[in-house]
């Protein structure tokens, strides 16, 4: 008996011998000590993997226990990336055969799928994806504004380019007076009855405007240009879009003690488009770029999964509020647009910078970024074009 306890003792001491080294190897190592039944969900499957990258409704109640770093890392990202390249990859293969067409559809699926990583909190830290964001942007400027293609649902900044353009050209003779500018315009371009489009249900004009509509050869050029060739068929598709918007943008317009013919700033901002971003990286209906977003509570919350910019009603009303602070500040509608176009201190500097008895858009304009300076006559060819199809 006795000899038998031996046994089982010296059993024991063996296999605590043999069993200390390699627990204390294990830990010194940094393995986590899970209980049976804990390490057989040690493994993730394909659908829990999917459910953190790609959530459902009731994913805010999930445990979050990915990092930043391994969302960036995350298969499903690279993939996204990787699908993105190999169509700049058949871009090039078709600018080298001249087919510029085909290339620049290429070029904007590309786009259209590096943008919905966009969200991803540091997404720019990520090499690849800045990298070959920013050489699909240049290679799609270079390359779409030699082509006849002019799909409605290009991204929105390279009409904002095309039309900066026409309104540069026009600008390169300001040193005339406008009168003499106006007069030999209209000469020139005399005009031409367009046939009229059904838009559908487009909101009753206001009865009576806060923010000025001027008219001058500056605004006329740029209604001619998205009344015409080009711009038409970008603009079709806005007033399109505008049925869908307009009635929800225009109650939270009224809710926040806005101007009914601010909701028109929406149209050359993203061309109605919730999903638009720009080439610096500003997302949604208002395009608000991620920091400016968060001084008006888009984001807030830090989720990785959901971008408030992308949600119209939230960012109308914080476009609203924004909007509403910047006319507050310069008690100009027209430099108050400027500002949510380049910055309120970009606008501050320009209006120190000039030498005038009277300070409004116009005589600060020169002052003004290039982007600004045609900022405002299309926020107004728009408004006008709208009001009256």
């Amino acid at each position: 008996m006795q000899k038998s306890k031996l046994v089982v003792i010296n059993l024991l001491l063996f296999m605590l011998l043999f069993l200390l080294p390699q627990i204390s190897y294990s830990q010194s190592k940094g393995y986590p000590q899970l209980a049976p039944k804990e390490r057989i969900n040690t493994n993730i499957n394909q659908k829990q993997k999917e459910k953190i990258f790609f959530p459902d409704e009731y994913s805010d109640l999930d445990d979050k226990t990915k990092s930043n770093e391994a969302v960036l890392k995350n298969k499903e990202v690279n993939d996204v990336i990787e699908q993105a390249r190999q169509k700049y990859y058949q871009a090039l293969i078709l600018i080298q055969k001249r087919d510029n067409k085909r290339a620049t559809k290429y070029l904007e699926d590309a786009l259209n799928g590096l943008n919905k990583l966009l969200s991803l909190p540091d997404i720019e830290s990520n090499k690849e994806f800045a990298e070959l964001a920013q050489t699909l942007l240049d290679e799609y400027k270079k390359i779409s504004h030699n082509s006849n293609l002019t799909d409605e649902n290009s991204p929105v900044f390279a009409l904002d380019e095309l039309l900066n353009k026409e309104i540069e050209k026009f600008d390169e003779i300001d040193q005339i007076s406008l009168d003499s500018i106006y007069a030999a315009y209209a000469k020139q371009n005399p005009h031409k009855v367009v046939k009229t489009t059904n838009f559908g249900k487009l909101p009753k004009p206001p009865d009576s405007l806060q923010i000025p509509m001027d008219d001058n050869p500056i605004v006329q050029k740029s209604i001619d240009f998205l009344t015409q060739s080009t711009g038409k068929r970008f603009y079709t598709k806005w007033l399109e879009r505008s049925a869908r918007w307009f009635p929800m943008m225009l109650r939270i317009a009224r809710e926040e003690g806005m101007p009914q013919e601010i909701l028109y700033l929406s149209m050359i901002e993203s061309g109605m488009n919730p999903n638009a971003v720009s080439s610096a990286k500003a997302v949604g209906l208002w395009q608000f770029m991620r920091a400016t977003g968060l001084d008006y509570g888009l984001n807030a919350a830090g989720s990785i999964f959901v971008d408030e910019r992308r949600d119209p009603e939230k960012a109308t009303r914080a476009a609203m509020r924004h909007l509403r602070d910047l006319y507050q500040e310069f008690g100009d509608w027209h430099l108050a647009l400027a500002a949510y176009n380049c910055g309120a201190g970009c606008v501050s500097r320009a209006i120190k910078k000039t030498d005038s008895d009277t300070i409004n858009y116009w005589t600060v304009r020169e002052r003004l970024p290039k982007e600004t300076r045609g900022y405002i006559p299309k926020y107004i060819s728009a408004s006008k074009i709208a009001m009256d199809p």
